[in-house]
């Protein structure tokens, strides 16, 4: 048969009839292949739980949480907890999925092999609410449903138990800062206190009663100093007067005359002139005789005793100036000292400000972290909730029944129709007159019809009728494997099941 002749829709059948084996076998084998490895592959079962992020019930303008989980770290965090060795391990506990008969398999490969089951997902709808998904595969569906709750419920109930103890925590790490802070602020309120203490009279809130102070001094001072000078005025008057009262002798030894001039010449000499240091000299020796050596006394004149006021009244005064330079000398140097223990204060203030602001902050955050144990012991924080709980999963998603039944056909129809068809082009004999006469460029004049003989009728009709049944069980095979395959539920899988080993 050559390749470039026109094939037509008669020749199909005809071929199709005539190498019906070749076609029918490749698709009986692909068959009985495809229902075998349906019948014999492990059927993968996956249920899923859907899980609400519910928020904060309280307003978190009233209450802060100090729990909080951005959305993506939320993947991240319900990856790792659920599919922790501590959540694995009590799964395992609570349904023996330890194998008895294989001492050899050990929890860390069957934590493994669950681990490699479960699929989480995290989705945000538009109204920002979160959402994540727990899916579960195993070989039984009722396993699977069952282990998917598990997993959802403990990982609530896990999570409610761990947002409570990070609370408490978190309580716990502010109470220990805050009496750190504490002592701290303590010690810095005793430094201060100290200081002040130490500093009494220097400090610059006290400079102004200082200044006044000061001022009030010195004019104490110089009214003193002035009302000095006029007792001493008085006392050179009163000395005056009682020399011109005299008979105008004076007696060299007199003691009373000496000092008169001694006080004249203080009032026009200083202490270290030779005439004051003599006259001194001469009155000390005068005063170191015996009484009766003394040939002058001081007379009992009328302004004896009037001067010894006065100079009673002198001594007090100069003992008063002397008090009131010392006190001045001492408010001087509060008001000189006074700038430097500003800036001491000012550095003490601020060490005392930034640890007090530490302090009232961190005692804010304790009491909201109260609070916020508070919620989260009564659930009023963010929290997880099933909102749709696992069901028993209806078809497997292992493996893909619908595409094993079309990889099948596909593969029985087409191996079996390119074997037919490569057969039919390798073959050279004729089919039709009218080929021959093309090729020869003769003309056909009589066609002589095959004969049979009678046994070969016979076994014919026994081929046609084996052909006929093949086909039939083909057809058969057909609908059961879409009937198991397309049905797409254990039902009909279990039905043909029961069949078959009937």
């Amino acid at each position: 048969m050559q390749s470039t002749e026109m094939i037509k829709p008669a020749d199909v059948i005809d071929i199709v009839i005539r190498r019906r084996w070749y076609i029918l076998t490749p698709l009986f084998l692909a068959l009985i292949l495809g229902i075998y490895y349906t019948f014999t592959a492990p059927r993968m079962y996956e249920a899923t739980t859907l899980v609400m992020v519910e928020p904060q019930q309280v307003p978190k303008e009233f209450v802060r949480s100090v729990v909080t989980d951005d959305a993506n770290s939320m993947l991240n965090i319900i990856s790792q907890q659920i599919t922790s060795r501590t959540y694995l391990e009590r799964i395992v506990d609570d349904f023996n999925l330890m194998p008895k008969n294989r001492p050899d398999i050990l929890i860390e490969d069957v934590i493994e092999a669950i681990k490699q089951n479960i699929n989480i997902e995290v989705k945000r709808d538009r109204r920002g609410t979160n959402t994540f998904s727990i899916s579960y595969k195993n070989t039984n569906p009722q396993r699977a449903m069952e282990i998917t709750n598990a997993l959802a419920n403990n990982f609530i109930e896990a999570n409610m138990i761990e947002r409570e103890d990070q609370a408490a925590d978190t309580n716990t790490f502010l109470e220990g800062e805050l009496e750190t802070v504490r002592k701290r602020l303590i010690e810095k309120e005793d430094e201060l206190k100290g200081y002040r203490q130490r500093f009494m009279g220097e400090l610059p809130e006290q400079l102004g009663s200082n200044l006044s102070v000061l001022q009030g001094l010195q004019n104490q001072l110089t009214a003193k100093e002035t009302s000095l000078r006029d007792l001493k005025n008085r006392l050179a008057e009163i000395d005056s007067q009682t020399a011109n009262s005299s008979e105008g002798v004076t007696d060299p030894n007199d003691i009373g005359s000496l000092k008169r001039k001694l006080d004249e010449l203080l009032m026009r000499y200083t202490e270290n002139h030779p005439d004051v240091t003599r006259l001194k000299n001469r009155i000390d020796e005068l005063e170191k005789l015996p009484a009766d050596g003394k040939t002058g006394q001081i007379s009992n004149s009328p302004f004896s005793f009037k001067k010894t006021e006065l100079l009673r009244d002198k001594s007090a005064l100069e003992f008063q100036i002397a008090q009131l330079q010392s006190q001045i000398r001492i408010y001087q140097l509060r008001v000189e000292e006074t700038p430097k223990r500003e800036q001491e204060l000012i550095s003490l203030k601020r060490d005392y400000d930034n640890v007090d602001n530490l302090y009232k902050s961190l005692l804010k955050r304790k009491l909201e972290s109260e609070i916020s144990i508070s919620m989260e012991r009564k659930q009023k924080g963010e929290k997880y909730r099933v909102i749709d709980r696992a069901q028993i999963p209806k078809r497997p998603i292992e493996p893909d029944l619908k595409r094993i039944f079309m990889l099948t056909m596909a593969a029985g129809f087409g191996l079996g129709c390119g074997l037919a068809f490569l057969l039919e082009f390798l073959d050279s004999s004729y089919r039709r007159p009218e080929k021959v006469e093309e090729d020869f460029k003769i003309p056909v004049i009589a066609t002589i019809p095959a004969i049979y003989p009678l046994k070969a009728v016979y076994n014919k009709r026994i081929e046609m009728g084996l052909c006929s049944l093949f086909v039939l069980l083909i057809l058969v095979l057909i609908g059961a494997f879409s009937f198991v395959t397309l049905g797409g539920n254990d039902q009909a899988f279990d039905i043909v099941k029961k069949i078959v080993s009937i």
